[in-house]
Order: C-alpha cells, then sequence, then structure tokens
C-alpha cells in the first residue's frame, strides 16, 4: 500500500490521470501526491477543481491526494490552468512593478535594518500560500513521517547570540522542499541577503544537540549553497549569520 508519492521535479508531462480520483466509497489508498514544479500539459481534471482540501493558487479547492500542484504545468498550457499553476508563475496583474521584497520567514512582522519585514506565520502545511500583500508566496511540500499534523514553523524563546535577534527567532520548515516566489518583480539586478541562525539544535550535551541539518539553496534557479550547515558556519546554536548573493531578474510577463 502506498500512502504518500513525492513525483516534485521530474520533469513530468501530460495529464493528470483520473485514476487518481476518489469515487465514492472506492477511495484509493494513496493519502498524498506531489506534483510540484513538472511541466505537465492537459486541463486540471475537474475532480480536482470541485472537491474540498487541495490548495490552488493559494485557495482551499481540491481533495488532498494532490496537495500542490504550484508551478506544475509547461507554459504551453497557460491558457487552461490558474496562473499560479504556469511553470516560474508569471505575473498575474501583467506588469511588473516591484523592486524589493522583505519576509520574516515563520515570523511576526518585524522592523529591521531600516525596512519592514513582512510576517510569515502561516502554519498550514504542504501547500501554497500567497501574503495578503500579494507580493510574495511560498510553495512547501511534503510530509513529517509518523506525525497526524504538521507545524511547519518553528519558533524559539531562548536568547539568542545576534544583534536583532528577533529576525532569527522564527524559521519557516519544509520535509520535502521549500520555495519562495516574489511577483511581479521589475525587470534588474538585486542583492539577494538570505539571515540564518540554528534554532533547532542547541550547544550542550542534551538529546536537543543531536543530529545536524543540512540544505541546498537555490536562486532564479541557480544554486548557491550546497549542504549548508547553519550551525557550522555561525559556530554554534543560536547564532545569526548571512550571506549575500547577486541575482538578476528578467523575462518578466
Amino acid at each position: 500500500m502506498i500512502l504518500l508519492c513525492d513525483l516534485s521535479f521530474y520533469r513530468l508531462t501530460g495529464k493528470i490521470p483520473d485514476t487518481f480520483e476518489e469515487k465514492g466509497r472506492d477511495r484509493t489508498k494513496l493519502d498524498n501526491m506531489f506534483l510540484t514544479h513538472n511541466s505537465l500539459t492537459e486541463e486540471v481534471p475537474g475532480w480536482i477543481i470541485s472537491d474540498k482540501e487541495n490548495h490552488i493558487c493559494g485557495h482551499i479547492l481540491t481533495l488532498a491526494i494532490i496537495q500542490n500542484l504550484v508551478s506544475s504545468f509547461a507554459s504551453s498550457a497557460r491558457n487552461m490552468i490558474p496562473w499560479c499553476l504556469q511553470k516560474d508563475l508569471p505575473c498575474s496583474s501583467g506588469k511588473p512593478e516591484h523592486h524589493s521584497l522583505y519576509i520574516n520567514c515563520g515570523g511576526e512582522e518585524v522592523p529591521f535594518e531600516k525596512e519592514t519585514y513582512e510576517k510569515d506565520d502561516d502554519k498550514e502545511s504542504s501547500k501554497f500560500f500567497i501574503a495578503t500583500s500579494n507580493k510574495w508566496a511560498y510553495s512547501s511540500t511534503g510530509v513529517f513521517l509518523g506525525r497526524q499534523e504538521n507545524d511547519l514553523v518553528a519558533k524559539t524563546t531562548s536568547s539568542l547570540n545576534s544583534k536583532n535577534e528577533e529576525i532569527y527567532q522564527s524559521a519557516r520548515l519544509a520535509p520535502i522542499s521549500l520555495k519562495y516566489y516574489g511577483f511581479c518583480l521589475q525587470n534588474g539586478p538585486y542583492n539577494v541577503r538570505l539571515h540564518f541562525a540554528e534554532i533547532m539544535f542547541s550547544n550542550d550535551q542534551t538529546f536537543d544537540s543531536l543530529g545536524k541539518c543540512l540544505f541546498d539553496v537555490a536562486i532564479q534557479g541557480n544554486v548557491v549553497l550546497t549542504d549548508y550547515n547553519i550551525m557550522e558556519k555561525a559556530g554554534g546554536a543560536g547564532k545569526g549569520i548571512y550571506e549575500d548573493f547577486n541575482t538578476t531578474v528578467k523575462d518578466i510577463e
């Protein structure tokens, strides 16, 4: 029996099979399927749009069996599907208008470095969430095995060894992948500053000190960090650090 199937990032083409549909009491044994970042080409099946618990373009629309379809369809299918399912999420307003973006991942709105970082405290799991400002969104996929409920926001109340510690006291978690999108950014060069602090592990000899977290970071499709270890880079837990990168936004539609 397969309960979870992750098909994200496989460059799949074609359509979502009708066999995934739940019909009456003959429910498929598959509880969760993830199809983010593929190249599907046909219309979203009606049974997905008409049911209750899936997430499309930030709205709860359909069955939990397919939990996240963001950016899963090829550009050739754009006339058949909502904008947020299209590859690379083209500008829905038709005209790029923003030139900056500040997000406090997993936390409340907070002033920091003369800018206001928007709150990102939504706790729903495995979905596509659009911020109320309509300037950005995140796509989170996966489930933590063995957990019935997944809280994908981590926070610490401990004192951190860092200036401006408010920006480092929260984080957004993701079992498989986490991707942030900036909507309708104007073409041109941008500086991207990513702030990190290890708040899941500790420096002592308790159970919380065991294990480590490694992850990759990509910006505009280019991998900029590989097997990144915050604790190792910062020299311990609870220490805030940042990394700077240059990137270019172009071909916004």
